[in-house]
């Protein structure tokens, strides 16, 4: 389970119009950063 982490930790993860969520960019999807969550697509930020 490697995959999981939070929006805000995720390259694809970015801070949304809305302030609790983040969108993320590759499903374009709004997600709760807070909240773990499988992601095939997860990638560390640098």
């Amino acid at each position: 389970m490697e995959n999981y982490g939070r929006c805000k930790n995720c390259e694809y993860g970015e801070p949304s119009g809305c302030s609790w969520k983040w969108s993320c960019t590759w499903y374009h999807t709004l997600e709760d950063p807070d909240k773990l969550r499988d992601c095939n697509r997860y990638k560390e930020r640098d």
